[in-house]
């Protein structure tokens, strides 16, 4: 009778526990992003993602080439900061942890070291239907990432 109430009680703490350790896992992008591209000008545009638990933007941007450029709004240095993303102020992004000011012109760009937004290089979207579009297996590794920072 006692290895009863003591399987009863461990069913109930696990009942109980599962669900708890579910909460901390967030949920796989499964969308694509898709930006209208005549919307893409020399006028930064910030589009709301979700990935996750993770609110944040896109940016993207038509640098004087000609070329689109697209970053996530966040920072992987400050990120963890809580603070680590980007307000524009004239043609600069700025660090809303740390004061770093980025050239919009440099967003999206690989290789950019310390506080600079997360590029989404463009091998990483393609161009179809007048749209730039962001797959959401990509977006999903950041996501992957992010979490990672936390």
């Amino acid at each position: 009778m006692r290895k009863f109430y003591q399987r009863l009680l461990l069913g109930a703490l696990l009942a109980l526990l599962l669900p708890l350790a579910a909460c901390g896992k967030s949920k796989p992008v499964t969308t694509d992003l898709a930006i209208p591209a005549p919307e893409i000008t020399d006028d930064l545009k910030m589009v709301p993602v979700q990935l996750g638990k993770i609110k944040t933007n896109v940016l993207a941007y038509r640098v004087s080439d000609g070329s689109v450029r697209t970053a996530l709004n966040i920072s992987q240095v400050c990120y963890p900061s809580g603070k680590g993303f980007y307000v524009q102020e004239g043609q600069d992004l700025v660090c809303q942890n740390c004061g770093q000011r980025v050239a919009l012109e440099t967003i999206g760009l690989p290789g950019q070291g310390g506080c600079h937004p997360v590029a989404i290089p463009a091998a990483s979207r393609t161009e179809a239907d007048g749209n730039v579009v962001i797959p959401a297996a990509v977006l999903e590794e950041f996501r992957q990432l992010i979490e990672t920072w936390q």
